[in-house]
């Protein structure tokens, strides 16, 4: 093999594994559980949910939007947990603000549950828009922004808009549920009885391994997680490369165009 064809293949080969390497993102919470009804969770696990989302980023953003629901119950459990920490909380209520917001602007993202899981949760109509906003999710994640759902058991298209790719569900409703050493990994303090203080809707089954997502407690009875996330160091791909990456290969292809020229002269 000649000089100039393994320096055509590097050029080639090193453009392409910047642009499928995956970027550091923020962080993840995502939990089968309605932990915005009545004593679903603990006070004190409800303000590190928020702490959670609300710090760590590393997009430049502060303070946590709220997507959707934060009426009702929800909106009163969700002011409960920020009764000590205080954070900046911003709803964006309803389809049309969901559709407007600028999500580049906060720390975290944080969709409540569904409503007909809790009072004053998320709305078919409210969810329809989020997930027609799925690409910008990916590209707040993928920027460093963090991200928390609750369950979305009985909406139609539930965690479609989730960044990573399709997530299977199943519906159940316990609270035998037991975390695992990943959510203390993730800077969670809390015992069982704090995470699952009433019923989790729907559990994840699939895909394997949840594109590299950790299992931050399972259902007891099935042993399929209810709550999969991770911290700061998850790393997101999409399937549609970032701009950076294209340019990266741009400039790959362009180098590979140079030695064909020169090789054409020879």
């Amino acid at each position: 093999m000649s000089v100039r064809h393994l320096l055509s293949s590097a050029i080639v080969a090193s453009a392409l594994a910047f642009a499928i390497a995956p970027a550091h993102a923020g962080k993840i919470y995502i939990s089968g559980q309605d932990s915005d009804d009545s004593g679903h969770v603990s006070t004190s696990f409800g303000s590190q949910l928020l702490g959670f989302i609300n710090g760590g980023n590393t997009n430049g953003g502060s303070g946590i939007l709220i997507l959707g629901g934060y009426t009702g119950q929800s909106a009163s459990a969700v002011n409960t947990w920020n009764t000590g920490p205080n954070y900046t909380l911003t709803a964006a209520s309803g389809a049309t603000a969901i559709s407007a917001a600028n999500f580049a602007s906060f720390a975290g993202i944080f969709m409540p549950s569904a409503v007909n899981q809790t009072s004053g949760g998320m709305t078919q109509a409210e969810l329809d828009a989020i997930n027609a906003r799925s690409g910008d999710i990916a590209s707040f994640v993928n920027g460093g922004g963090n991200l928390m759902a609750l369950t979305q058991q009985g909406l139609t298209g539930a965690f479609g808009w989730f960044p990573l790719g399709a997530l299977s569900t199943a519906s159940i409703g316990t609270n035998n549920v037991s975390q695992t050493a990943a959510l203390g990994a993730a800077g969670f303090s809390a015992t069982n009885a704090e995470i699952a203080g009433d019923l989790f809707h729907n559990e994840f089954t699939g895909p394997s391994g949840f594109y590299g997502l950790s299992v931050l407690a399972v259902n007891n009875g099935s042993g399929q997680a209810v709550i999969i996330g991770g911290g700061a160091s998850t790393q997101i791909t999409t399937g549609v490369p970032e701009p950076a990456s294209l340019a990266i290969v741009a400039i790959g292809f362009a180098g590979l165009g140079v030695v064909r020229r020169r090789r054409a002269a020879v």
